[in-house]
């Protein structure tokens, strides 16, 4: 099903000819991933041993940051020659193969104890929000990102570059995390660290965004402007 909603959605934005459209097509490329992190958070924490768990998961949440940097490469080796319709065809390619060759299984949540279940529900709450506020703040980064860097002056190709070079790091803190995690040394020294760096990190983008200093320019002195940009590119 999650694959072939990305597919769905990477062919709905291609044939995308108005903003409108090209959201409702990446809606429901937002949809495949809800209908794929679940079962696949399941499949690994059934399939893998506990302690390998940590690095595990880890892979798993460095598959969005992969996808981003697939993505910035494909703006200078598919986009800029063909253009940016045919990205989205290949993606399309890419998820028909992913669910082909996905595992067969059914996963079956395990029955919970009725006693339990309000203890662990609080703390599971705080995570999800923790985690909807972190996504959505790198989203909208990640939306923005090359389409603000070609308005500024850089080439399409560099911008791609650079969003690959973000998405790389990306992928390499998070397995990293996942490592330590299986070691036991976040278990051993909290995650407080890691809540107050994400914090910081937050904080640093809110103050460039808001910022009135921080508004670059564009080489003909116009204000930089992401959405109109994206507007023109359909067009």
């Amino acid at each position: 099903v999650g694959g072939g909603l990305a597919a769905a959605g990477a062919l709905g934005a291609a044939a995308a000819n108005s903003p409108a459209i090209l959201t409702a097509a990446l809606a429901v490329g937002g949809f495949a991933n809800a209908f794929a992190t679940p079962g696949v958070s399941a499949l690994a924490s059934r399939a893998i041993p506990l302690r390998r768990q940590g690095f595990a998961f880890g892979v798993e949440l460095a598959g969005p940051a992969a996808a981003a940097l697939l993505a910035g490469l494909a703006l200078p080796i598919v986009a800029g020659p063909s253009g940016w319709r045919q990205a989205f065809i290949l993606a399309a390619a890419l998820s028909i193969g992913a669910a082909m060759i996905a595992p067969r299984e059914a996963v079956t949540a395990p029955h919970a104890d009725p006693r339990s279940e309000s203890t662990r529900l609080q703390p599971l709450l705080m995570l999800t929000a923790g985690a909807t506020a972190a996504n959505a703040a790198a989203g909208a980064l990640l939306t923005f990102l090359v389409v603000y860097c070609i308005e500024i002056g850089l080439s399409t190709a560099s911008a791609g570059v650079l969003l690959a070079a973000a998405s790389g790091g990306a992928i390499a803190v998070r397995l990293g995390l996942g490592l330590l995690l299986a070691a036991g040394q976040l278990v051993e020294s909290g995650s407080y660290p890691l809540i107050w760096c994400l914090c910081a990190g937050l904080a640093v983008l809110a103050a460039g965004a808001f910022y009135p200093g921080g508004r670059t320019l564009c080489p003909d002195g116009r204000q930089a402007n992401p959405a109109a940009s994206g507007e023109s590119v359909l067009r």
